[in-house]
């Protein structure tokens, strides 16, 4: 696939003011619809989405961010204004129905899989000359769409739609954001090659981070080892998401499992040599881990704190 169309496009002419405006607000107008996603009732409900292909944009994303942020959300990270729009199908990796994230430096990336369905609402929005906009923050040395999810984005979309917006859904998945119970084995089918337990591996990282919190450590190694199979199985000849090897070896090094520590990062370097990785901060800490891991199994294996 040419990627092309992401490196020229353009930010859609808008009043970026406005833009701000209505998502601290989240308030519509004639020409933005924004959900009340940082403030109000609907925020309890919102969890970080992760981009798909930021690694590819990081110029644009690293300039983006140099500018003064449009606000900040409740947890104190910048955030600057993004809008959806239709973007192209990606025959390579089999994604259809792609949501992009557009803002004032350009393309940024792309809404997860997961997310298709919501495609002819933003459809519909186009037809009437408005655009989505939502809150791009900056967190973990990546970027994130602080988002609903399931039957409650559903809802949102339907009470919230502008007067005279119209659209039909696509059949609906069914809503698997519930919390799993302890020891919980997958037993989902795997429909696609980066399926985990029923869901795309990209939307997995909120549910580890709740686990992780929870001092469920067991269970996030479970979940983070079936999405790092998944990111390996849909890598292409790309290097897999380094996110989850990352967060595998941080709860290792809690534990005082240097080897495992070590295993699992050298799974990833082995997985695709350093010629066919993308630049990308991620990549970098994998990578300074590694050698710092392998100094502490050096050492035998003491657990000194080194940085994360």
């Amino acid at each position: 696939m040419s990627y092309e169309f992401y490196e020229e496009k353009t930010p859609p002419s808008v009043s970026w003011r406005e833009a701000r405006k209505a998502i601290r607000m989240g308030v519509s107008t004639p020409s933005l619809f924004s959900l009340p996603l940082l403030d109000g009732p609907l925020s309890a409900e919102v969890s970080d989405v992760p981009l798909m292909g930021t690694h590819h944009n990081e110029r644009r994303i690293t300039r983006l961010f140099k500018f003064k942020p449009d606000g900040c959300d409740s947890h104190g990270r910048p955030w600057k204004v993004g809008i959806f729009y239709e973007a192209p199908d990606d025959p390579y990796f089999q994604f259809e129905d792609l949501i992009g994230v557009v803002s004032t430096t350009g393309h940024l990336g792309c809404m997860m899989p997961g997310y298709h369905y919501i495609k002819p609402f933003v459809s519909a929005l186009a037809a009437r000359d408005m655009h989505f906009v939502v809150p791009v923050v900056a967190a973990d040395d990546d970027i994130m769409i602080p988002f609903l999810r399931g039957r409650v984005l559903r809802e949102a979309l339907e009470q919230l739609a502008p007067p005279g917006v119209t659209w039909e859904w696509p059949p609906w998945p069914e809503d698997t954001f519930e919390p799993l119970t302890a020891g919980e084995v997958s037993a989902a089918v795997v429909t696609s090659v980066g399926d985990v337990r029923g869901c795309h591996y990209t939307e997995w990282p909120d549910r580890i981070r709740a686990l992780k919190r929870g001092g469920r450590l067991e269970a996030a190694l479970e979940l983070l080892y079936e999405c790092i199979e998944a990111a390996e199985r849909d890598r292409g000849d790309r290097e897999p998401a380094p996110w989850y090897t990352y967060e595998a070896a941080v709860i290792h090094r809690k534990r005082k499992e240097i080897d495992r520590e070590v295993a699992v990062l050298q799974r990833w370097h082995h997985a695709c040599p350093a010629a066919q990785r993308g630049p990308g901060a991620m990549q970098a800490k994998v990578t300074a881990r590694l050698a710092a891991a392998h100094q502490l199994l050096q050492e035998g294996g003491s657990a000194r704190s080194v940085s994360r």
